[in-house]
């Protein structure tokens, strides 16, 4: 609804307290193994059968149908973007290692990027976010 905080919160809201809160908070919901399983693996899943089936690595072992995602079966696409809320990301980002504490902010990207290295044929997966 984007309704400004009124300002009595200001003081709380922005303090480094409850920033710090804030920001534990994103680390403990995908603290464990488990939890970054639960919370992440499927859409690690679908990534990770789109690197095999763009690199011809691995074995393509989706669990979807093409007609409940008809774009995760035509490997000839560029990108797949997904979306979701700052608690998505820094479940996945805390997953993938790379979560620093910091809530990810409104419109915020995280970007997965397969490369090839020209000079060893050798793939790899860059991770930078936004």
């Amino acid at each position: 609804m984007n309704y400004p905080l009124p300002s009595w919160t200001l003081p709380v809201y922005n303090s480094e307290r409850v920033l710090h809160l804030i920001a534990l908070n994103f680390r403990l919901v995908a603290f464990t193994p488990q939890f970054q399983r639960f919370l992440s693996g499927p859409l690690l899943h679908l990534v990770q059968n789109n690197i095999n089936a763009k690199t011809g690595f691995g074995e393509n072992t989706t669990s979807v149908t093409p007609s409940e995602f008809p774009f995760m079966h035509d490997y000839r696409r560029k990108m797949i973007m997904f979306s979701g809320h700052d608690s998505n990301m820094a479940s996945l980002m805390t997953t993938l290692g790379v979560y620093e504490d910091i809530r990810p902010p409104f419109a915020s990207a995280l970007l997965l990027e397969l490369h090839k290295d020209t000079n060893t044929g050798n793939y790899y997966l860059e991770v930078n976010s936004q």
